[in-house]
Protein backbone atom coordinates (compact mmCIF):
# COMPACT_ATOMS: atom_id res chain seq x y z
CA UNK A 1 0.00 0.00 0.00
CA UNK A 2 1.11 3.54 -0.66
CA UNK A 3 1.80 5.70 2.33
CA UNK A 4 2.25 9.17 0.86
CA UNK A 5 1.72 11.38 -2.14
CA UNK A 6 -2.01 12.02 -1.81
CA UNK A 7 -3.56 15.46 -1.87
CA UNK A 8 -7.09 16.67 -1.44
CA UNK A 9 -8.56 17.67 -4.77
CA UNK A 10 -8.38 21.41 -5.36
CA UNK A 11 -9.78 21.67 -8.88
CA UNK A 12 -12.35 20.11 -11.17
CA UNK A 13 -15.89 19.12 -10.26
CA UNK A 14 -16.31 19.23 -6.48
CA UNK A 15 -17.76 16.15 -4.85
CA UNK A 16 -21.44 16.10 -4.04
CA UNK A 17 -22.15 17.51 -0.58
CA UNK A 18 -21.97 14.88 2.10
CA UNK A 19 -23.30 15.00 5.57
CA UNK A 20 -22.15 13.34 8.75
CA UNK A 21 -24.82 10.88 9.85
CA UNK A 22 -25.82 11.10 13.51
CA UNK A 23 -25.07 7.84 15.30
CA UNK A 24 -28.72 7.09 16.08
CA UNK A 25 -29.82 7.63 12.48
CA UNK A 26 -26.87 5.71 11.10
CA UNK A 27 -27.32 2.65 13.29
CA UNK A 28 -31.07 2.50 12.66
CA UNK A 29 -30.86 2.96 8.89
CA UNK A 30 -28.02 0.60 7.94
CA UNK A 31 -28.58 -3.12 8.58
CA UNK A 32 -24.82 -3.73 8.58
CA UNK A 33 -24.20 -1.71 11.71
CA UNK A 34 -27.61 -1.65 13.33
CA UNK A 35 -26.45 -3.23 16.56
CA UNK A 36 -25.26 -1.11 19.47
CA UNK A 37 -21.55 -1.43 20.10
CA UNK A 38 -20.59 -3.00 23.42
CA UNK A 39 -18.30 -1.36 25.90
CA UNK A 40 -14.71 -2.35 25.31
CA UNK A 41 -14.20 -5.98 26.25
CA UNK A 42 -17.86 -6.42 27.27
CA UNK A 43 -20.27 -8.89 25.61
CA UNK A 44 -23.04 -7.68 23.33
CA UNK A 45 -26.21 -9.68 23.99
CA UNK A 46 -27.76 -8.74 20.63
CA UNK A 47 -27.85 -11.15 17.64
CA UNK A 48 -24.60 -11.39 15.74
CA UNK A 49 -23.81 -11.00 12.03
CA UNK A 50 -22.52 -13.76 9.79
CA UNK A 51 -19.14 -12.73 8.42
CA UNK A 52 -17.22 -13.78 5.29
CA UNK A 53 -13.72 -12.30 4.80
CA UNK A 54 -11.91 -11.96 1.47
CA UNK A 55 -8.19 -11.52 2.14
CA UNK A 56 -4.86 -10.97 0.39
CA UNK A 57 -3.19 -12.22 3.55
CA UNK A 58 0.26 -12.86 2.05
CA UNK A 59 0.64 -9.29 0.82
CA UNK A 60 1.26 -7.62 4.20
CA UNK A 61 0.69 -8.52 7.84
CA UNK A 62 -2.48 -6.50 8.47
CA UNK A 63 -4.93 -9.12 7.17
CA UNK A 64 -3.73 -11.46 9.90
CA UNK A 65 -4.62 -8.85 12.50
CA UNK A 66 -8.03 -8.26 10.90
CA UNK A 67 -8.91 -11.95 10.75
CA UNK A 68 -7.85 -12.36 14.37
CA UNK A 69 -9.89 -9.34 15.45
CA UNK A 70 -12.99 -10.73 13.74
CA UNK A 71 -12.46 -14.20 15.22
CA UNK A 72 -12.20 -12.78 18.73
CA UNK A 73 -15.24 -10.50 18.35
CA UNK A 74 -17.92 -13.17 18.59
CA UNK A 75 -20.17 -10.75 20.46
CA UNK A 76 -20.71 -8.97 17.13
CA UNK A 77 -19.83 -11.35 14.28
CA UNK A 78 -19.50 -15.07 13.59
CA UNK A 79 -16.67 -15.76 11.16
CA UNK A 80 -17.85 -18.46 8.75
CA UNK A 81 -15.36 -18.39 5.87
CA UNK A 82 -12.16 -16.76 4.65
CA UNK A 83 -11.31 -16.49 0.95
CA UNK A 84 -7.94 -15.94 -0.69
CA UNK A 85 -7.83 -12.85 -2.92
CA UNK A 86 -5.52 -12.53 -5.94
CA UNK A 87 -2.72 -9.96 -5.82
CA UNK A 88 0.79 -9.32 -7.11
CA UNK A 89 3.63 -7.31 -5.63
CA UNK A 90 7.42 -7.20 -5.58
CA UNK A 91 7.58 -10.77 -4.24
CA UNK A 92 5.01 -12.50 -6.45
CA UNK A 93 4.58 -11.56 -10.09
CA UNK A 94 1.13 -12.89 -10.91
CA UNK A 95 -2.24 -12.61 -9.09
CA UNK A 96 -2.74 -16.38 -9.06
CA UNK A 97 0.53 -16.88 -7.23
CA UNK A 98 -0.45 -14.25 -4.69
CA UNK A 99 -3.78 -15.96 -4.17
CA UNK A 100 -2.11 -19.31 -3.46
CA UNK A 101 0.28 -17.72 -0.97
CA UNK A 102 -2.68 -16.07 0.75
CA UNK A 103 -4.55 -19.36 0.85
CA UNK A 104 -1.69 -20.93 2.81
CA UNK A 105 -1.36 -17.90 5.08
CA UNK A 106 -5.07 -17.85 5.92
CA UNK A 107 -4.89 -21.52 6.92
CA UNK A 108 -1.93 -20.82 9.19
CA UNK A 109 -3.70 -17.90 10.88
CA UNK A 110 -6.84 -19.93 11.51
CA UNK A 111 -4.69 -22.73 12.90
CA UNK A 112 -3.07 -20.36 15.37
CA UNK A 113 -6.56 -19.18 16.35
CA UNK A 114 -7.68 -22.78 16.89
CA UNK A 115 -10.35 -22.38 14.20
CA UNK A 116 -8.95 -24.56 11.42
CA UNK A 117 -11.87 -26.97 11.72
CA UNK A 118 -14.56 -24.32 12.21
CA UNK A 119 -13.96 -21.69 9.54
CA UNK A 120 -14.12 -22.60 5.85
CA UNK A 121 -11.19 -21.61 3.60
CA UNK A 122 -11.63 -21.29 -0.15
CA UNK A 123 -9.30 -20.46 -3.04
CA UNK A 124 -10.10 -17.31 -4.96
CA UNK A 125 -9.62 -16.15 -8.52
CA UNK A 126 -6.29 -16.68 -10.25
CA UNK A 127 -6.60 -13.43 -12.21
CA UNK A 128 -8.34 -10.07 -11.95
CA UNK A 129 -11.46 -9.04 -13.81
CA UNK A 130 -9.68 -6.91 -16.37
CA UNK A 131 -11.27 -4.34 -18.67
CA UNK A 132 -13.89 -6.72 -20.03
CA UNK A 133 -15.49 -6.92 -16.61
CA UNK A 134 -16.38 -10.59 -16.90
CA UNK A 135 -16.55 -12.60 -13.67
CA UNK A 136 -13.66 -14.88 -12.76
CA UNK A 137 -15.16 -18.07 -11.41
CA UNK A 138 -13.56 -19.56 -8.32
CA UNK A 139 -14.46 -21.63 -5.26
CA UNK A 140 -14.54 -18.36 -3.30
CA UNK A 141 -17.08 -16.64 -5.56
CA UNK A 142 -19.22 -19.77 -5.69
CA UNK A 143 -19.11 -20.11 -1.90
CA UNK A 144 -20.22 -16.50 -1.38
CA UNK A 145 -23.25 -17.17 -3.57
CA UNK A 146 -24.19 -20.55 -2.13
CA UNK A 147 -23.53 -19.64 1.50
CA UNK A 148 -25.82 -16.59 1.27
CA UNK A 149 -28.57 -18.11 -0.86
CA UNK A 150 -31.13 -17.79 1.92
CA UNK A 151 -29.55 -14.89 3.75
CA UNK A 152 -31.38 -11.82 4.98
CA UNK A 153 -29.72 -8.54 3.88
CA UNK A 154 -29.11 -7.52 7.47
CA UNK A 155 -27.50 -10.78 8.47
CA UNK A 156 -24.55 -11.51 6.16
CA UNK A 157 -21.55 -9.25 5.68
CA UNK A 158 -18.72 -9.79 3.20
CA UNK A 159 -15.55 -7.90 4.09
CA UNK A 160 -13.03 -7.42 1.29
CA UNK A 161 -9.54 -6.58 2.57
CA UNK A 162 -7.72 -6.56 -0.77
CA UNK A 163 -8.51 -6.34 -4.48
CA UNK A 164 -12.26 -7.12 -4.54
CA UNK A 165 -12.05 -9.56 -7.46
CA UNK A 166 -13.81 -12.45 -5.72
CA UNK A 167 -16.67 -10.35 -4.37
CA UNK A 168 -17.19 -8.52 -7.68
CA UNK A 169 -17.15 -11.83 -9.55
CA UNK A 170 -19.84 -13.22 -7.25
CA UNK A 171 -21.99 -10.13 -7.86
CA UNK A 172 -21.59 -10.53 -11.62
CA UNK A 173 -22.33 -14.26 -11.49
CA UNK A 174 -25.49 -13.68 -9.44
CA UNK A 175 -26.80 -10.08 -9.54
CA UNK A 176 -29.47 -10.96 -6.95
CA UNK A 177 -26.62 -11.32 -4.45
CA UNK A 178 -26.65 -7.51 -4.12
CA UNK A 179 -29.97 -7.85 -2.28
CA UNK A 180 -28.73 -10.54 0.12
CA UNK A 181 -25.45 -9.22 1.49
CA UNK A 182 -23.71 -6.11 2.71
CA UNK A 183 -20.14 -5.44 1.60
CA UNK A 184 -17.34 -3.66 3.43
CA UNK A 185 -14.40 -2.87 1.15
CA UNK A 186 -11.09 -1.46 2.34
CA UNK A 187 -9.07 0.31 -0.31
CA UNK A 188 -8.76 3.44 -2.38
CA UNK A 189 -8.84 6.96 -0.97
CA UNK A 190 -11.43 9.43 0.36
CA UNK A 191 -13.57 10.70 -2.49
CA UNK A 192 -12.18 14.24 -2.36
CA UNK A 193 -8.57 13.13 -2.87
CA UNK A 194 -6.94 14.11 -6.15
CA UNK A 195 -6.56 10.42 -7.05
CA UNK A 196 -8.33 7.22 -6.09
CA UNK A 197 -5.22 5.14 -6.77
CA UNK A 198 -4.04 2.85 -3.97
CA UNK A 199 -2.74 -0.73 -3.89
CA UNK A 200 -6.04 -2.60 -3.50
CA UNK A 201 -7.88 -0.42 -6.01
CA UNK A 202 -5.04 -0.33 -8.51
CA UNK A 203 -4.81 -4.13 -8.63
CA UNK A 204 -8.33 -4.53 -10.02
CA UNK A 205 -10.08 -1.23 -10.84
CA UNK A 206 -12.81 -3.01 -12.76
CA UNK A 207 -13.78 -5.02 -9.68
CA UNK A 208 -14.06 -1.77 -7.72
CA UNK A 209 -16.35 -0.38 -10.43
CA UNK A 210 -18.56 -3.45 -10.09
CA UNK A 211 -18.91 -2.84 -6.34
CA UNK A 212 -19.74 0.83 -6.86
CA UNK A 213 -22.25 0.17 -9.65
CA UNK A 214 -23.98 -2.95 -8.30
CA UNK A 215 -26.21 -1.22 -5.76
CA UNK A 216 -25.07 -3.62 -3.04
CA UNK A 217 -25.20 -1.98 0.42
CA UNK A 218 -21.60 -0.85 0.69
CA UNK A 219 -19.39 0.62 3.37
CA UNK A 220 -16.18 1.95 1.81
CA UNK A 221 -13.23 2.22 4.20
CA UNK A 222 -10.52 4.27 2.42
CA UNK A 223 -7.00 3.00 2.97
CA UNK A 224 -5.25 6.34 2.64
CA UNK A 225 -6.44 9.04 4.97
CA UNK A 226 -8.55 6.72 7.15
CA UNK A 227 -7.38 3.12 7.69
CA UNK A 228 -3.73 4.16 7.74
CA UNK A 229 -4.38 5.92 11.06
CA UNK A 230 -4.60 2.53 12.76
CA UNK A 231 -0.97 2.01 13.67
CA UNK A 232 1.30 0.80 16.45
CA UNK A 233 4.99 0.85 17.21
CA UNK A 234 7.06 -2.31 17.18
CA UNK A 235 7.73 -1.86 20.90
CA UNK A 236 4.01 -1.76 21.67
CA UNK A 237 3.29 -4.79 19.51
CA UNK A 238 6.10 -6.76 21.14
CA UNK A 239 4.84 -5.91 24.62
CA UNK A 240 1.23 -6.89 23.84
CA UNK A 241 1.76 -9.91 21.59
CA UNK A 242 4.84 -11.85 22.67
CA UNK A 243 4.48 -15.15 24.57
CA UNK A 244 0.80 -14.76 25.39
CA UNK A 245 -0.93 -16.93 22.82
CA UNK A 246 -0.25 -18.84 19.62
CA UNK A 247 -1.94 -16.19 17.53
CA UNK A 248 -0.09 -13.39 19.31
CA UNK A 249 3.23 -15.06 18.55
CA UNK A 250 2.28 -15.53 14.89
CA UNK A 251 1.21 -11.90 14.51
CA UNK A 252 4.45 -10.69 16.07
CA UNK A 253 6.46 -13.01 13.83
CA UNK A 254 4.83 -11.43 10.77
CA UNK A 255 5.49 -7.93 12.08
CA UNK A 256 9.18 -8.69 12.64
CA UNK A 257 9.48 -10.30 9.20
CA UNK A 258 8.11 -7.11 7.64
CA UNK A 259 10.29 -4.89 9.80
CA UNK A 260 13.46 -6.83 9.03
CA UNK A 261 12.61 -7.05 5.35
CA UNK A 262 12.53 -3.28 5.17
CA UNK A 263 15.76 -3.03 7.19
CA UNK A 264 14.20 -0.89 9.90
CA UNK A 265 16.26 -0.82 13.13
CA UNK A 266 14.47 -2.70 15.94
CA UNK A 267 14.51 0.38 18.17
CA UNK A 268 12.89 2.65 15.60
CA UNK A 269 9.87 4.54 16.97
CA UNK A 270 8.23 4.62 13.52
CA UNK A 271 4.71 3.19 13.74
CA UNK A 272 3.40 0.44 11.48
CA UNK A 273 0.00 0.88 9.84
CA UNK A 274 -2.36 -2.02 10.49
CA UNK A 275 -4.78 -0.95 7.78
CA UNK A 276 -7.21 -3.86 7.52
CA UNK A 277 -8.30 -3.82 11.13
CA UNK A 278 -10.31 -0.70 10.27
CA UNK A 279 -12.82 -2.72 8.25
CA UNK A 280 -13.42 -5.08 11.17
CA UNK A 281 -13.65 -2.20 13.64
CA UNK A 282 -16.51 -0.75 11.60
CA UNK A 283 -18.44 -3.94 12.34
CA UNK A 284 -17.53 -4.75 15.93
CA UNK A 285 -17.11 -1.27 17.47
CA UNK A 286 -19.16 1.01 15.17
CA UNK A 287 -19.20 3.79 17.77
CA UNK A 288 -15.49 4.20 17.09
CA UNK A 289 -15.78 4.68 13.31
CA UNK A 290 -17.25 7.91 11.97
CA UNK A 291 -19.07 7.56 8.65
CA UNK A 292 -20.85 9.71 6.11
CA UNK A 293 -23.47 8.98 3.47
CA UNK A 294 -22.55 9.98 -0.10
CA UNK A 295 -23.67 9.15 -3.63
CA UNK A 296 -21.73 6.16 -4.94
CA UNK A 297 -18.84 7.66 -6.91
CA UNK A 298 -17.70 6.70 -10.37
CA UNK A 299 -14.15 5.50 -10.89
CA UNK A 300 -13.07 7.38 -13.99
CA UNK A 301 -10.11 7.45 -16.31
CA UNK A 302 -6.74 7.83 -14.63
CA UNK A 303 -8.23 6.24 -11.50
CA UNK A 304 -9.90 9.45 -10.34
CA UNK A 305 -13.14 9.75 -8.45
CA UNK A 306 -16.07 11.33 -10.32
CA UNK A 307 -19.53 12.27 -9.13
CA UNK A 308 -22.84 11.92 -10.94
CA UNK A 309 -26.21 13.17 -9.66
CA UNK A 310 -28.76 10.52 -8.82
CA UNK A 311 -26.35 7.72 -7.95
CA UNK A 312 -27.43 5.38 -5.16
CA UNK A 313 -26.01 6.10 -1.69
CA UNK A 314 -23.16 4.29 0.00
CA UNK A 315 -21.41 4.84 3.34
CA UNK A 316 -17.80 5.99 3.63
CA UNK A 317 -15.64 5.89 6.75
CA UNK A 318 -14.15 9.27 7.60
CA UNK A 319 -12.05 8.68 10.70
CA UNK A 320 -11.35 6.06 13.34
CA UNK A 321 -10.73 6.34 17.07
CA UNK A 322 -7.35 4.63 16.82
CA UNK A 323 -6.44 4.22 20.48
CA UNK A 324 -9.85 2.85 21.46
CA UNK A 325 -9.86 0.36 18.57
CA UNK A 326 -6.39 -0.88 19.45
CA UNK A 327 -7.43 -1.23 23.10
CA UNK A 328 -10.45 -3.31 22.08
CA UNK A 329 -8.27 -5.50 19.86
CA UNK A 330 -5.67 -6.18 22.55
CA UNK A 331 -8.37 -6.86 25.14
CA UNK A 332 -9.89 -9.57 22.95
CA UNK A 333 -6.89 -11.10 21.21
CA UNK A 334 -5.65 -13.56 23.81
CA UNK A 335 -9.08 -14.76 24.89
CA UNK A 336 -9.91 -18.38 24.18
CA UNK A 337 -12.45 -19.06 21.43
CA UNK A 338 -16.05 -19.31 22.60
Amino acid sequence: MLTSGFMRASSGTPPSPARVVPRREFLSSLPLLSLPAPALGQPNRQPVRRLLIDSDAANYFDDQFAISYAARSSEAVVLEAVYAAPFSNSRVSDPGGGMLLSLAEVSEVLGALGLQNEVAVRAGARQHLGKAGRPVESPAAEDIISRTSGALPANCVVVSLGPPTNVASALLMDPSLARRITVVWLGGTPHDFSTASEFNLRQDPQAVRVLLDSGVPLLHVPAQGVAEDLSASRALLESRLASRSAIGDLLLERVIEHWDGHQVPPGSPAPLAIWDMAAIAALVVPDLVEVETVPSPLLGQGLRWRTKPGRHPIRVARRIAKDAVMADFFAKLHLSPD
